[in-house]
C-alpha cells in the first residue's frame, strides 16, 4: 500500500509542523542584497564612495592633485547620489548641486596651485578644507531623512546609516585640517606639519572613542571640536547605527490617525 500524502506537502518531503507556513529562502541574504543593489533608492553604492573617499583622502599626503581629482570627484558623486535619491524639492537640489560644482571647483583649483609655486598656501588648505567639508555637510542630512522613511529596515536602510556615520568622521577631517592652517599654533601637540592622514586617523580614533593618544589636539577650537566630535559619534552609534541593526527586517510602526 502506498504511503499517504499528507495534504500540503509533496512525497519524501517533511511536513512543517506550522501549517500553511511557506519553507524559508536559504537565498533569502543574497537575494536582499541583490535587490537593494539594484534598487533606484539603494545606498550600497554612497557606502562604496564613502568607503572610496575614506581610503582616498589620507592618500593626498603623497600629491595635492590625488585630493582634487580623486577625492572631491568622488565626494561630489555622493553628494548628486544623495540627493538624487532624496524628496528634496527641485530647488532644493539645484541650490545644492550648483554649491556643490562651485566647492568642488575651487578645492581643484587650489589642489593645483597648491602644487605649484603659488606662495599663501594656508589659504589653498582652507578653500580645498572648506570646499571638501561642504560637500559632506550637504550631503549627511540628506541621506538621514530619507533613510528614516523607509517602510522596512533593511540592509539599504543600514547602508545609509553607516554612510552617514563614514561622513562625520571625514566632515572632521577635513574641520581640523582647516583649523590647523588658520590657527596661530599647531593643531597637534606631537606634530608640527601634519599631513592628510594626520587629521583622518585623528578623526576617526575621535569619532569611536578608541583615544589611542599619540596625537592629541594642542589649542582649545581644536579641543572643543574633538569633544563635539567624540559626543557626536557616539550618539549617533547608540540611536542610529544600532537601533537599525537591531531592526533589521522589521516594519516600521506608524504613528495612529486621528
Amino acid at each position: 500500500m502506498a504511503d499517504e500524502v499528507v495534504p500540503g506537502t509533496t512525497t519524501g518531503a517533511i511536513p512543517d509542523e506550522r501549517a500553511g507556513a511557506a519553507a524559508p529562502d536559504p537565498h533569502h541574504l543574497r537575494h536582499t542584497i541583490e535587490h537593494d543593489m539594484r534598487s533606484p533608492d539603494s545606498y550600497l553604492p554612497i557606502l562604496l564612495l564613502a568607503l572610496g573617499v575614506m581610503v582616498s583622502f589620507p592618500l593626498g599626503a603623497w600629491s595635492p592633485l590625488l585630493f582634487g581629482f580623486v577625492t572631491l570627484p568622488m565626494t561630489l558623486a555622493i553628494v548628486f547620489l544623495s540627493f538624487w535619491r532624496s524628496n528634496a524639492s527641485r530647488r532644493t537640489r539645484r541650490v545644492v548641486f550648483t554649491l556643490s560644482v562651485v566647492g568642488t571647483v575651487a578645492a581643484i583649483v587650489a589642489s593645483i596651485m597648491h602644487h605649484g609655486s603659488y606662495d599663501d598656501r594656508s589659504l589653498l588648505v582652507v578653500i580645498s578644507s572648506l570646499s571638501f567639508a561642504l560637500l559632506l555637510i550637504l550631503t549627511l542630512p540628506a541621506i538621514l531623512a530619507r533613510a528614516l522613511q523607509h517602510r522596512t529596515v533593511s540592509l539599504n536602510t543600514l547602508a545609509a546609516a553607516l554612510s552617514a556615520y563614514l561622513i562625520i568622521g571625514l566632515f572632521f577631517s577635513a574641520f581640523y585640517r582647516c583649523l590647523d592652517a588658520v590657527e596661530a599654533g599647531a593643531f597637534f601637540a606631537q606634530i608640527r606639519d601634519p599631513n592628510l592622514g594626520n587629521f583622518q586617523y585623528f578623526s576617526f580614533v575621535t569619532l569611536t572613542t578608541t583615544g589611542f593618544g599619540d596625537l592629541t589636539a594642542a589649542t582649545a577650537l581644536g579641543r572643543a571640536a574633538v569633544i563635539f566630535e567624540a559626543v557626536a559619534g557616539q550618539v549617533f552609534l547608540v540611536t542610529m547605527v544600532a537601533r537599525v541593526v537591531s531592526n533589521l527586517g522589521q516594519e516600521r510602526r506608524r504613528l495612529p490617525e486621528d
